[in-house]
C-alpha cells in the first residue's frame, strides 16, 4: 500500500519528546539559525529553524514556553517538506554518511524494498544516523519501532534516539499454554505473534551483529522456530495484503558474531540471499567522526579492525601517554574498577574476561571489597540474567542487569532423574543433583525502560561456582523437582498449566554476578569505564582474538583499562605480571569500616539515587 508523500508546500508534524519545552541555548551555541528545546530528562536538542513554522524569532536565545515555541495546541514541530537530508541541515555529514543518506531515502521510498543494512565501525556515527532516520520517519507519519537484541542495548538506543525501544524477543513472542500431555520432555514455548503493526513499519534493529540465525537447543525453553532471524523476517512478511514494511538491520560487523556461527547473519547479504532469496541493500561506514579522531580507544579499535580486515594479527602498538587508554596491573583490576565506581556499585564500570571462571574470580574480588566478611547474596548486589524468561508480563533477557534490593531464605531440594544416552537415546543414565534456591526482590529494567521491582526465587547453583553447570541438566531438574512437589497433577491440564505458570521455583530467574562479564555478554552495552582482562587461552595472533579484543574495547566510553595486553604492545617498558591464583584481589579490606556476615544485610545502605536505577 504506497504511502503519501508530502507534496510541495505540504507541512508534516514532528513532536518533540513528552514533556520537552522550548529551551535557552547554551551560551557558546546561541544562534539564529536554530531553536532550542529541553526533554523532561533535562537534555537539550536543536532543529533548524527553516524546519519551523511559527517558531518565535527570539525562542533559541531567551527561551520561553511549549505555547511560544509550538503553534500547535497539541505539542509539536511543523517541518516542511520533510526529506531525509533535511535532518541533517547545517550538519557536517563525513564522506561515508553524507553518500549514505540518499540510498536510504530511496530505500525508504521503495515499496519493494524491505532490507538495509548499515554496517558502521565504532566512532562512524550509526546512533547518530539513527536518530536522524528515526525522526524523518516521525515527520512524514511512519510508525518506526526500534529494536535490539538484548534489554540493555534497547536501552542505550532508547537513551540516544529519545525513543522507546525494546528487545527483539518482546516484540515478536509471547508465551503460550502447553497441552500435550504425551510429551515427556515439556519444554516451555513462546509463539511468534501476528504482525499488527502497520503496513507501512519501519523496524531498526541495532547491534545486528549479535542476531542469530542458528536455532536455539535449550530442551525445556523455546522462542518460535528457534532461529531469531528467520522468525524476524517472517514476522516483517505477516501482512493481510500488500505492505512496504522495512527492516534496517544496524551493527558493527567487527565485532563478535553470534555465539555457534562465524559471520553475523543479519549483517551478511550473502547468507540472507542464500538462506532467504533476499537481496538487501547494504552500505558501510568507515569515517570515523571528527570529534573522536583523538580517541586512544577509537585508535585501538580501528587497528585491530583494520588487522581483521587484512588478516594481519599483530597488536597495535599504544603510546604510553594515551589519556583513555591505560594499562593495569591485573591483580589490581577488581579495585581500580570499585575505586572508579566511587567505592559503591553503579553503572559506570564493567570488567570484562574471556571466560566465565575468570569473570567469576573478578566477580568474587569485587565483592571482597564491596562486602568484605560477606559471602553470601547481599543486598544492594548487582546481578546478570543469564537465561531468557518471561516475568510479571515482561522479557527478561539474557544479559539483562538487576539490582538485589531484599534477600530472603535458602532452599535446598536433592533430585533424581533419568536422561537419555547411547545411540539414538536408547539408553538412560540416572542423575542426583541439588537444587539451591533463594527468595529475593529484585530490581529489573522492563521493556520501555522503566525500572520495576519483582519479588521471586532465583537459582544459586550458577550464581556463586566458577564455571556455569550444564544447562540442560539444570533445566530438567527443575522440571523433576516440580513433578515431585506436584505428583497428583496430570500433564497437560489445565491445574497442571497453572500450577507451572505460577510456581517461583521451576520459574526461578538463572543469574550471575554483574561486575565483571564474559565479552559475549557485554555486547549491546556500553560502560564509561571499562575494565579488560587480555589473557587469551589461544593463539593472540588470530582473527578470533582480535574480534574478541575489538568487541571488549568498544565497549568504552570514556576510558579503557587493559590488564594483561602484552608488554611489546606498548612504548611503555613496565612488564605485565603474571596474576597467581591466589592473588584476588590485594588486601585492601582494612580501608573500609568492618561489617560482619550475616549483618543487617536486608538494609545495607548504597549511595543511590532516588529512583533507584543506577546501578545497570
Amino acid at each position: 500500500m504506497p504511502h503519501p508523500k508530502p507534496a510541495e508546500g505540504n507541512v508534516a508534524l514532528i513532536s518533540p519528546p513528552e514533556g520537552a519545552v522550548a529551551a535557552a541555548a547554551p551560551a557558546p551555541e546561541a544562534d539564529d539559525r536554530w531553536v532550542w528545546f529541553e526533554d523532561e530528562h533535562g537534555e537539550r536538542f536543536r532543529v533548524p529553524r527553516s524546519w519551523v513554522q511559527g517558531a518565535p524569532a527570539d525562542a533559541s536565545n531567551a527561551g520561553g514556553s511549549a505555547e511560544e515555541a509550538d503553534p500547535d495546541e497539541a505539542g509539536g514541530i511543523h517541518i516542511k517538506n520533510p526529506t531525509l537530508s533535511r535532518m541533517f541541515e547545517g550538519v557536517r555529514l563525513t564522506p561515508g554518511q553524507a553518500s549514505l543518506v540518499p540510498k536510504l531515502q530511496a530505500f525508504l521510498d521503495d515499496d519493494d524494498a524491505r532490507i538495509f543494512i548499515l554496517r558502521g565501525y565504532a566512532g562512524t556515527g550509526k546512533t547518530f544516523l539513527m536518530k536522524g532516520v528515526v525522526d524523518y520517519l516521525s515527520a512524514v507519519n511512519r510508525s518506526v519501532h526500534l529494536m535490539a537484541p538484548t534489554g540493555r542495548a534497547a536501552k542505550v538506543l532508547s537513551t540516544r534516539t529519545s525513543r522507546s525501544a525494546s528487545t527483539i524477543h518482546a516484540h515478536l513472542y509471547s508465551p503460550r499454554d502447553r497441552d500435550d500431555p504425551d510429551d515427556e520432555d515439556f519444554t516451555l514455548v513462546s509463539d511468534l505473534t501476528s504482525n499488527t503493526d502497520e503496513l507501512d513499519a519501519v523496524y531498526v534493529v541495532d547491534e545486528a551483529s549479535m542476531v542469530s540465525d542458528r536455532e536455539t537447543q535449550n530442551p525445556l525453553l523455546q522462542f518460535g522456530s528457534g532461529r531469531l532471524l528467520a522468525d524476524l523476517l517472517h514476522f516483517l512478511e505477516d501482512a493481510p495484503c500488500a505492505h512496504r514494511r522495512h527492516i534496517l538491520f544496524v551493527g558493527d560487523a567487527a565485532q563478535l558474531p553470534p555465539v555457534g556461527m562465524t559471520v553475523s547473519p543479519a549483517l551478511s547479504p550473502v547468507h540472507l540471499e542464500e538462506e532467504f532469496g533476499l537481496k538487501p541493500s547494504e552500505h558501510t561506514l568507515t569515517d570515523i567522526v571528527r570529534q573522536k579522531q583523538d580517541s586512544g580507544i577509537l585508535a585501538l579499535a580501528t587497528a585491530l579492525r583494520t588487522g581483521l580486515k587484512n588478516k594481519t594479527y599483530a597488536l597495535p602498538r599504544l603510546p604510553a601517554d594515551v589519556p583513555d587508554v591505560e594499562r593495569i596491573d591485573a591483580r589490581d583490576m577488581a579495585r581500580l574498577c570499585w575505586e572508579v565506581m566511587g567505592r559503591r556499585i553503579t553503572r559506570d564500570a564493567v570488567m570484562i574476561a574471556q571466560t566465565n571462571v575468570r569473570a567469576q574470580q573478578l566477580n568474587r574480588a569485587f565483592r571482597r571489597l564491596q562486602f568484605p566478611g560477606v559471602e553470601e547474596l547481599a543486598a544492594g548486589d548487582k546481578l546478570m540474567v543469564i537465561l531468557n524468561t518471561h516475568m510479571h508480563g515482561e522479557f527478561i533477557c539474557n544479559g539483562d542487569f538487576c539490582q538485589v534490593l531484599r534477600t530472603g531464605a535458602r532452599t535446598r531440594r536433592s533430585v533424581s532423574f533419568r536422561v537419555k544416552t547411547g545411540p539414538a537415546g536408547k539408553g538412560r543414565r540416572l542423575v542426583n543433583l541439588d537444587l539451591e534456591f533463594q527468595s529475593v526482590t529484585l530490581r529489573l529494567r522492563g521493556n520501555t525502560g522503566e525500572c520495576f521491582e519483582v519479588s521471586c526465587m532465583i537459582l544459586l547453583n550458577q550464581l556463586e561456582p566458577d564455571d556455569l553447570p550444564d544447562m540442560t541438566l539444570l533445566l530438567r531438574a527443575l522440571m523433576a523437582d516440580f513433578k515431585n512437589r506436584f505428583p497428583r497433577l496430570r500433564r497437560g491440564t489445565k491445574d497442571w498449566q497453572d500450577a507451572l505458570a505460577e510456581d517461583p521455583f521451576v520459574n526461578a530467574l538463572h543469574v550471575r554476578y554483574g561486575y565483571a562479564v564474559t565479552c559475549h555478554k557485554s555486547q549491546g552495552g556500553e560502560w564509561p569505564h571499562v575494565f579488560v582482562d587480555c589473557a587469551w587461552t589461544g593463539p593472540r595472533s588470530s582473527a578470533d582474538y582480535f574480534r574478541w579484543l575489538y568487541t571488549a574495547v568498544t565497549r568504552a566510553r570514556q576510558k579503557l583499562h587493559l590488564a594483561r595486553y602484552p608488554k611489546h604492545a606498548y612504548d611503555d617498558p613496565n612488564e605485565v605480571l603474571p596474576v597467581p591464583d591466589d592473588a584476588w584481589p590485594r588486601q585492601w579490606q582494612a580501608e573500609l569500616p568492618a561489617r560482619h556476615p550475616g549483618e543487617d544485610l536486608e538494609t545495607f545502605a548504597l549511595e543511590l539515587p532516588e529512583d533507584n536505577g543506577e546501578v545497570f
